[in-house]
């Protein structure tokens, strides 16, 4: 047998033990990886103070009052307390040293999502937030709120809170009626 032939024949024969081996380990699950779509967080964070909350804004205050149903300053006391009770709404900065999302974001996409019923994806377009941090955001956002507010301001009326509400609503002619859905908006 010549050099060659038998150089051919080592090579098969390790083709062959290869395949062998390769046939006998077990298939690894398939690891799907993350996709990253690069979202510019600081430009759409500087987009929407230019246009709601510099001092001066494109919007006037009234344009702040129909979008968000609340005036300018309530957001912010709400911002504040937020930021003070959940590490969540405080901004922090990933390991590159990029910052994250703005508590002012966060709060307008919760909002947007719960005052209008906006698609949660429609926060991507908006606010450069993504679908997964938008879900996040709105059940933290929930949380914090029922936890910081639910004593004074969601819990079921008093005595005085009745009679005043009868009182108010006697004064433009609905005797006995405490609230009216049709009369909300």
């Amino acid at each position: 047998m010549s050099l060659q032939q038998q150089e051919l024949d080592d090579i098969a024969l390790l083709e062959h033990a290869l395949a062998k081996v390769e046939e006998s380990e077990p298939e690894l699950p398939r690891i799907n990886t993350r996709s990253f779509i690069n979202r510019d967080r600081a430009k759409a964070h500087e987009h929407l103070v230019k246009k709601y909350f510099a001092v001066d804004c494109i919007y006037p205050p009234r344009m702040f009052r129909r979008r968000f149903h609340m005036r300018i300053e309530l957001f912010h006391w709400i911002r504040i307390d937020l930021e003070a009770a959940q590490p969540y709404f405080q901004l922090r900065y990933d390991c590159t040293g990029r910052a994250g999302f703005s508590s002012i974001q966060k709060i307008t996409a919760a909002l947007q999502i719960l005052a209008y019923g906006n698609p949660i994806d429609r926060e991507n377009e908006a606010l450069c937030i993504a679908e997964t941090t938008t879900l996040e955001t709105v059940r933290i956002f929930c949380k914090t709120i029922i936890e910081l507010y639910s004593d004074q301001y969601l819990r079921a009326p008093n005595q005085r809170d009745l009679s005043h509400l009868l009182e108010e609503n006697k004064s433009h002619g609905f005797l006995g009626m405490i609230g009216s859905l049709d009369c909300m908006h």
